[in-house]
């Protein structure tokens, strides 16, 4: 690798990032997975419901290069003694991080009941995501007063300018911005931090548990890549009651400090 990093698994990274909140410090995480490596690599083909293009290959390479963000790679790519894959090597040789972590976090969390995922939802919150509608119904279901920034579904990418542009004009106005857009979500953090002081969280598919109960369509919950990767719709139920459950009893927590 030619240089001194931290890898950090699973366990390490989620306590990473709960000491880091704990200490009030500000968190920002960006997923970069075996799709965005392609991207990365100038595939020719549509990678994760993105379409290729010499832009967003040189915008996605140029994030991965901003300081200021907690780099998580597949779960695969950190062991206990170290690194592999070339995805996970290509992170490492192309950007000055010293730190890496999992993007397989978000599961470690949903075991523990939701304990940190659910902090980045209770001060101001903005979500940023192509299923606003699903996403609006299942916070204003739960009395959960959260902001949406609605992106495409298919090809975020084509929104990137004006998300850009609205999200530097509105961040400094939220404490935290959760991210569900795909590739394009890595871009958007590393524009954005040097922009505000928000936390800004790159959850990805791992929204699909808290809003696939409130969505219409019974198959999108098929869609996701997340917990368990084939539950079905009362699996899904049941983690979103979960998820809501425990960020109202955090609300109602705070507000009595």
């Amino acid at each position: 690798m030619g240089k001194n990093v931290i890898l950090m698994n699973v366990e390490k990274t989620y306590n990473y990032l709960w000491k880091q909140h704990m200490m009030a410090r500000r968190i920002v995480i960006s997923r970069y997975g075996d799709g965005e490596y392609l991207i990365m690599l100038g595939s020719k083909k549509d990678v994760a419901t993105h379409k290729s293009s010499e832009k967003l290959t040189e915008l996605m390479n140029r994030s991965i290069k901003r300081k200021g963000q907690l780099i998580c790679m597949p779960t695969t790519s950190i062991e206990s003694d170290g690194v592999r894959g070339n995805a996970a090597n290509y992170f490492l040789e192309n950007s000055d991080h010293s730190r890496f972590g999992t993007g397989i976090w978000r599961l470690y969390d949903v075991q523990h009941d939701f304990n940190l995922l659910t902090e980045f939802f209770i001060d101001k919150t903005l979500i940023v995501t192509g299923n606003h509608v699903e996403c609006k119904r299942a916070f204003k279901s739960n009395s959960i007063d959260v902001d949406i920034l609605e992106g495409r579904k298919i090809n975020a990418f084509l929104d990137y300018e004006k998300l850009k542009k609205n999200l530097i004009r509105i961040a400094r106005g939220y404490d935290n911005i959760i991210f569900a857009l795909g590739p394009t979500s890595n871009i958007l953090i590393a524009d954005l931090v040097g922009v505000c002081k928000s936390n800004l969280i790159d959850i990805g598919g791992f929204i699909g548990p808290i809003i696939n109960p409130y969505s219409k369509d019974e198959n999108l919950v098929k869609k996701w890549t997340g917990i368990p990767r084939r539950s079905n719709k009362e699996t899904m139920k049941r983690y979103s009651k979960r998820f809501f459950k425990k960020l109202q009893d955090k609300i109602e927590l705070y507000s009595l400090l």
